[in-house]
C-alpha cells in the first residue's frame, strides 16, 4: 500500500494541498460516498510519509468499513475511487493556477452558448492576461485559441469584418507551431547524436529556410529556438553570438524554463569551445552558470541532475572551490530524492579530484552503485583519472580493460559515442606507458598527435598529462 499509485501520487501534494483535497473529497459535487470520505480521514491520519508498520490494507479496511469482513475487491474500488479523486483534484488545481487557460477555455464556453454580452467582458479580461504573461509554448497556442473564439463571434455579429481579421488567426498557429517544432527538432536531433535512433524532421528544410528570411520578434521563442537548434546543428559562431545578444534582449519576456535552456545551450557551446583549445570561453562558461543562480533562473522542482554535475565539474575545473561548495549546499537537497545519493557522492567527488585528494575522490566513487547509476560513463571516467593521477597502472589497465568490455556490450550506444571512447582510452593507456618511460620526446610527439583528434571526451585533461611527462 506504501508504493500504491495512490499513496505516490497524494504524497506530491503539498500540506495545503491535502488539507483543500479534504474539503474536495467532501463535497458532495464530486463524492457522494461516506466511504470515500471516511478513507480520507484515515489516510489524513498517516500523512505525509504513510511508514507507520501499522499501514497496511487490513488496516485501512477496518477503520473505513469497521462491521465487515476484509474483501479485497471493495479495498481495491476504494482505492480506485480515491485516485479518481486526487487526479480530478489535481486537474482543477491546474485550472485554479493556470488563470489565463482556465479563462480562454470559458471564453469558446461562451462562444458556444451565445452569451455574447459576458463574452465581451471576458475578452477584455483575456486580452489583458496575454499581454501581461511572459512567453511560453502554452501562451501561443492559447493566443490562437483566443483569437478563433474571438473571429466565432465576429463572424456572428459581421462576417466582414472577421474576414478582415481571419489573416491574424492564421498567423498565430503558425506561430505556435513554429516554436513548438523548433522544440522539437532539437529534441529529437540531441537524442540521435546519442542513442541508435534515427527520427525523420519532418519539414525541416522548409521551417529553417522559412526562418531564416522571415523574423518573429513579436514572438521571442522563435528567434530563440531557431538559433538555439541552429548553434547545436552547425556550432557556427555567429548563431552563439545571435542567441547570446537575443538572450538579454528578451531575458524579461520569457519564462525561467526557456531562460534556463537557452542558457545551457550557451553553457554547451561554451564547452566544445573548450575542448577545442579556446579556454577563453570557461569564463564565458562560469559568469553563465553565475547568471543561472543569481537571477533565480532554475526551473521548480527536481533540479536537472545533469546540469548539476556539469556545473561542478568546469567550476571546479576553475579551482572556485568555495562557489561548489554554496552550490552544492544550496541545490543539493533540490536534486530527485532517487539519484540524490548517487549525484551528491559524484559530485563531492569530481570537487576532491580537482583539488588533487584523488584517495578521497575515489572513496567518493565506492559509496555509488554502478549497476544502478544513471551515469556510469562519468562515474567510470573519473575512476580512471584518479587511477592515474595515483599512479596505479595495475589497476588502471584493468579498469581500461573492463570498460572496453563494458562499451562493447552497450547497443544503445552510437558507433560515433563509442569512438570517442575508445579514443580516449587508447590515449590513456600510451600515456600511461610514455610516463612509466618518462619518454618527454615521444610525449611532444604524441601531443602533436593528440591536438589533431577530433574532438573527445576529456581531451583537454589527456593533454594537460602529456605536458606533465614533457
Amino acid at each position: 500500500m506504501k508504493n500504491s499509485q495512490l499513496i505516490k501520487a497524494i504524497q506530491t501534494l503539498s500540506k495545503e494541498e491535502f488539507k483543500e483535497l479534504g474539503k474536495f473529497v467532501s463535497s458532495p459535487f464530486f463524492n457522494n460516498r461516506d466511504e470515500v470520505i471516511r478513507f480520507y480521514e484515515t489516510l489524513k491520519k498517516n500523512y505525509p510519509h504513510f511508514k507507520s508498520p501499522g499501514f497496511t490494507k487490513d488496516y485501512l479496511f477496518k477503520q473505513v468499513y469497521p462491521a465487515k469482513k476484509y474483501s479485497d475487491v471493495l479495498m481495491r474500488k476504494l482505492v480506485s475511487l480515491m485516485l479518481k479523486l486526487v487526479l480530478e483534484f489535481l486537474l482543477m488545481l491546474n485550472h485554479r493556477r493556470n488563470t489565463l487557460e482556465s479563462e480562454v477555455r470559458l471564453l469558446e464556453i461562451l462562444r458556444q452558448r451565445k452569451l455574447l454580452d459576458i463574452f465581451d467582458k471576458k475578452q477584455k479580461k483575456v486580452v489583458d492576461l496575454i499581454n501581461n504573461s511572459k512567453h511560453e509554448f502554452d501562451l501561443y497556442e492559447l493566443l490562437y485559441k483566443a483569437t478563433a473564439s474571438m473571429n466565432g463571434v465576429m463572424q456572428l455579429k459581421d462576417e466582414k469584418e472577421m474576414l478582415r481579421v481571419y489573416q491574424k488567426e492564421h498567423d498565430e498557429f503558425v506561430a505556435y507551431f513554429l516554436s513548438f517544432v523548433l522544440l522539437q527538432y532539437i529534441r529529437l536531433s540531441e537524442w540521435s547524436k546519442m542513442y541508435k535512433i534515427q527520427f525523420e524532421l519532418r519539414l525541416f528544410n522548409e521551417v529553417t529556410d522559412f526562418l531564416s528570411k522571415n523574423q518573429y520578434n513579436d514572438y521571442p521563442l522563435i528567434p530563440l529556438y531557431y538559433n538555439m537548434m541552429m548553434l547545436m546543428n552547425t556550432g557556427e559562431e555567429k548563431y552563439f553570438t545571435k542567441l547570446f545578444e537575443e538572450r538579454l534582449k528578451y531575458l524579461d519576456k520569457i519564462t525561467v524554463v526557456h531562460n534556463y535552456n537557452v542558457a545551457l545551450v550557451l553553457i554547451q557551446h561554451c564547452y566544445k569551445m573548450i575542448q577545442s583549445g579556446k579556454s577563453e570561453y570557461r569564463l564565458h562558461q562560469f559568469e553563465l552558470t553565475r547568471s543561472i543562480v543569481e537571477n533565480d533562473l532554475i526551473p521548480e522542482g527536481y533540479i536537472e541532475h545533469y546540469f548539476f554535475t556539469n556545473t561542478i565539474r568546469y567550476v571546479a575545473y576553475l579551482k572556485e572551490f568555495k562557489w561548489c561548495e554554496d552550490f552544492i549546499s544550496k541545490f543539493g537537497n533540490n536534486l530527485d530524492p532517487e539519484i540524490k545519493d548517487e549525484i551528491l557522492n559524484y559530485s563531492y567527488s569530481m570537487l576532491e579530484f580537482h583539488k588533487g585528494n584523488n584517495e578521497r575522490s575515489l572513496k567518493y566513487l565506492s559509496a555509488i552503485n554502478i549497476e544502478k547509476a544513471n551515469m556510469k560513463y562519468d562515474i567510470k571516467n573519473i575512476q580512471l583519472m584518479n587511477l592515474y593521477e595515483l599512479g596505479h597502472g595495475e589497476q588502471l589497465l584493468s579498469h581500461i580493460d573492463a570498460y572496453k568490455h563494458f562499451i562493447s556490450r552497450d547497443e544503445q550506444l552510437t558507433v560515433s559515442f563509442k569512438e570517442k571512447v575508445r579514443k580516449f582510452l587508447s590515449c590513456v593507456i600510451n600515456m600511461n606507458g610514455l610516463r612509466l618511460d618518462n619518454n618527454s620526446s615521444e610525449a611532444r610527439y604524441f601531443k602533436k598527435e593528440v591536438t589533431d583528434y577530433d574532438y573527445f571526451y576529456l581531451k583537454e585533461w589527456v593533454l594537460e598529462k602529456l605536458d606533465e611527462i614533457k
